[in-house]
């Protein structure tokens, strides 16, 4: 004989599959079951420990959720009635909606899902700020309870609630609200625990839509507040630039002249990242540094002189974070993604030894390492082909690069080649090698130059 517990489930659930099939709104709760509709809202007034009870509350939840998503059009009259209802009971039971998200994981889940799904549904009563929309809108701040994927039902409202222009939300849902919630799921975002580190992955890829709708509101203030964070502790400052590559597409398409965002970026880099040798913080460093070609091409034209330093220190920071196991796949896309965007003139310039050390740093490790090293020689090797040239300044500059590609090629792995590969490249420089230094008298090679030849 099944207990009286069992029954009451079992009815609920099958009272759950019939409204959901039958379309029955919140509305038609109300005012078609009115007993039924009472006892669903009474079920959350009191925390529950037995099991039997806690399943309830779960079914409970997730009705009024199913209800809530049925549209009706035109709205029944009895909507707003339903929905005060609702909103009424939520706010009373504050108390016991804590209790479940530090207790039972089930719950919190259900009843976050309920009040995600209010949020939601009334999207137009919830941005013009009403008494009870904005006491509403402290349930909000589920987005930052502990359980990172019950937190994350409610980034639709917050997506829902930047749809809308700004000027007509109320104060409590413009920039403030949304530089809070930035902060908040940076915080999420942090990684200090290796058993969270799914947890925390699936919590960043959720939030990225979320990122980039607040960065469109922010604008270089996302970029100014994630700054702020990296003082705090490394872990910080890996979430904060976990952030910020997130928006890298939109803020890529600001950097090109937006003054102030270009000037929070130049600080980020010179000031911070590039004295940061963390390797989970050079992961995500890697990837943002890939997206900085407008930024660098901003710098070449802004300053009449060609200023190639931040060229010179995202390339130098890239070969570095080639060498960081954790980071190496993430600094080698970055480095292709820079050298997609630059420019002839970009790549002439004396820092293109950055491109060839990462060039070699890579083939090094590679089995198609021979292949790109070949390339690359034989770019090098046209140049030096005409000693006599109209501009005899570029050979000492093939050779410096010439002595770096050697340089970086003393020891390459088994997949690579291993020492068969220095030597074919040995083999292959040394008669360009012999014919510049044949010709040095005539050449502009400063000392380093001459020890290389």
């Amino acid at each position: 004989q099944l207990s009286s517990d069992v029954l009451r489930l079992n009815g609920l659930t099958c009272l759950r599959v019939w409204i959901k099939a039958a379309g029955f709104s919140l509305a038609k709760l109300y005012s078609n079951m009115p007993a039924v509709f009472q006892a669903l809202l009474q079920t959350l007034h009191h925390p529950q420990t037995a099991p039997g009870p806690v399943k309830e509350v779960v079914v409970c939840a997730l009705i009024l959720s199913d209800a809530l998503e049925i549209n009706e059009y035109p709205p029944a009259t009895s909507k707003d009635a339903a929905t005060a209802a609702l909103l009424s009971t939520l706010l009373t039971c504050q108390p016991t909606i804590q209790y479940y998200l530090i207790h039972d994981a089930q719950v919190a889940h259900a009843i976050t899902t309920l009040i995600s799904t209010l949020g939601e549904a009334e999207l137009d009563w919830l941005v013009l700020g009403s008494p009870d929309a904005l006491a509403f809108s402290d349930l909000l701040t589920l987005t930052s309870q502990p359980r990172r994927q019950i937190a994350c039902l409610t980034f639709d409202v917050w997506l829902g609630i930047q749809d809308y222009p700004v000027a007509s939300r109320h104060v409590a849902f413009q920039a403030a609200a949304f530089r809070r919630l930035l902060h908040t799921l940076v915080r999420q975002s942090c990684d200090d625990d290796d058993e969270e580190q799914d947890d925390v992955m699936a919590f960043r890829l959720a939030s990225t839509d979320l990122l980039v709708a607040i960065h469109h509101l922010l604008k270089a203030s996302f970029v100014a507040d994630m700054v702020h964070l990296m003082t705090s502790s490394k872990v910080a400052t890996e979430a904060a630039m976990f952030a910020l590559t997130a928006v890298s597409s939109e803020l890529k398409l600001r950097l090109a002249d937006d003054v102030q965002t270009q000037q929070m970026v130049l600080h980020l880099c010179t000031s911070i990242l590039f004295a940061d040798v963390t390797p989970s913080v050079v992961v995500v460093a890697s990837a943002f540094l890939g997206n900085l070609g407008p930024l660098i091409h901003a710098q070449w034209t802004t300053h009449g002189a060609a200023d190639t330093s931040l060229l010179d220190a995202t390339f130098q920071y890239l070969c570095f974070g080639m060498t960081v196991s954790v980071a190496s796949s993430a600094a080698c896309r970055a480095f292709n993604i820079l050298c997609a965007s630059c420019t002839l003139g970009h790549l002439d310039k004396q820092d293109r030894q950055w491109v060839v050390e990462g060039v070699v740093r890579v083939a090094a490790v590679s089995a198609w390492g021979r292949l790109a090293l070949e390339q690359l020689l034989h770019s090098i090797f046209s140049r030096l082909a005409v000693p006599s040239s109209p501009s005899p300044s570029h050979v000492p500059m093939e050779l410096h690069a010439l002595g770096t590609v050697l340089r970086f090629l003393d020891a390459p792995s088994a997949a690579a080649g291993g020492p068969a590969l220095t030597q074919h490249v040995v083999d292959l420089s040394w008669p360009h090698i012999t014919r510049v230094a044949s010709a040095a008298p005539s050449l502009p090679l400063d000392g380093t130059v001459l020890l290389l030849v």
